[in-house]
């Protein structure tokens, strides 16, 4: 019985102990894709920018994340503030959707091949406003 059980817990030990990961659908876009140029969109780089924009492509669809550190988002379109972000989106200089008004959004559908993305962030009751940030992605 003692010997039972010292094979299975090394049979179990052994079978921990693996190097086989599965690889994600996906991948951010940390210089892993030939295909980009930049990780990470640093609009904060440039002069009076506080907003840092990372993306990441699945399929069709890239999906994209807006951080600022003393900047905020307003709840709904309804309820904004002074002070509030919004952001106009392009897609190969075509305005794409505009007033976005979360923090975290997708682009959706977009067809096959190299795409140009453009984010102006606005800020409601005043003219300052983070530097807009651009990327490129291409869907296969």
């Amino acid at each position: 019985m003692k010997n039972v059980w010292m094979l299975v817990f090394f049979i179990v030990l052994l079978t921990g102990c693996t190097n086989d990961k599965p690889k994600p659908e996906g991948s951010w876009i940390k210089g892993t894709s030939p295909f980009f140029q930049e990780a990470k969109i640093h609009a904060a780089e440039k002069k009076n920018s506080k907003m840092e924009v990372n993306h990441f492509v699945k399929n069709n669809v890239v999906y994209v994340e807006c951080l600022s550190s003393d900047q905020s988002f307003a709840l709904s379109k309804k309820a904004r503030k002074k002070g509030d972000i919004s952001i106009n989106l392009y897609v190969d200089g075509k305005m794409h959707t505009s007033d976005i008004v979360t923090a975290a959004f997708t682009i959706r559908d977009l067809s096959k091949g190299r795409h140009h993305i453009r984010a102006e962030f606005h800020t409601f009751g005043s003219k300052e406003s983070p530097e807009a940030a651009e990327w490129n992605v291409v869907i296969m």
